[in-house]
């Protein structure tokens, strides 16, 4: 699937993992160890719908 993410189309099928930073309201996108792409999110209501749309699941134990 293709998402846009501000200038940026992003393959979510490339994406290795996600490194969030709830603190600042953003994330790392891995593509590989080296290569990844830094977003910013406003808020964190817009990184975490962001994150729930990519299928992001909170569990608690």
């Amino acid at each position: 699937m293709l998402v846009q993410v501000d200038d940026a189309v992003i393959n979510t099928d490339q994406i290795l993992f996600i490194n969030i930073n709830d603190k600042n309201n953003s994330i790392k996108i891995f593509f590989s160890e080296e290569v990844y792409r830094s977003v910013s999110f406003p808020n964190y209501d817009d990184l975490n719908r962001f994150l729930g749309f990519m299928g992001r699941e909170k569990i608690f134990a």
